[in-house]
């Protein structure tokens, strides 16, 4: 992002120089988009950001305006991703994994804890809860 930021600050108005700093700046952009997370509000905010960001420049007066602002915002989002990216890390490494697995629902729970005769009862309680295992025990008395 880094390179991607001082690159477009150095836009000319030598076209030799401009094509250069433009393919640059093409090649960095895409090489950020394919690295961002599209699920993430804010990389798809990034991403929209290096969509518009200007490359080319008529007249350098301008490139103040056209560029620097759009810099900041970049800056800003990409701060704003890394605070994010550092704060799963440091969770990571006091909880443990955090990724949430897929929970079997309570049928097949049922099921998988009739093949296990011996599972304790307070598992199966933690399991379904103490009023699904009475309403399922009522069921089964019935039949």
């Amino acid at each position: 992002m880094s390179k991607f930021v001082a690159a477009s600050g150095q836009l000319t108005n030598n076209p030799a120089e401009d094509r250069f700093i433009q393919r640059t700046l093409e090649q960095l952009r895409s090489e950020i988009k394919l690295q961002l997370n599209p699920a993430e509000d804010a990389t798809i905010i990034l991403s929209e950001l290096l969509d518009g960001h200007p490359i080319w420049i008529e007249d350098t007066r301008g490139l103040y305006d056209a560029v620097f602002p759009t810099n900041r915002k970049v800056i800003e989002i990409t701060q704003e991703i890394l605070g994010q990216e550092w704060q799963k890390v440091k969770n990571e490494a006091i909880k443990g994994d955090l990724r949430e697995e897929e929970q079997p629902s309570k049928v097949t729970r049922f099921f998988r804890a009739m093949y296990k005769p011996f599972l304790p009862l307070a598992q199966l309680v933690k399991d379904f809860g103490e009023q699904e295992l009475e309403a399922l025990a009522n069921w089964i008395g019935r039949k």
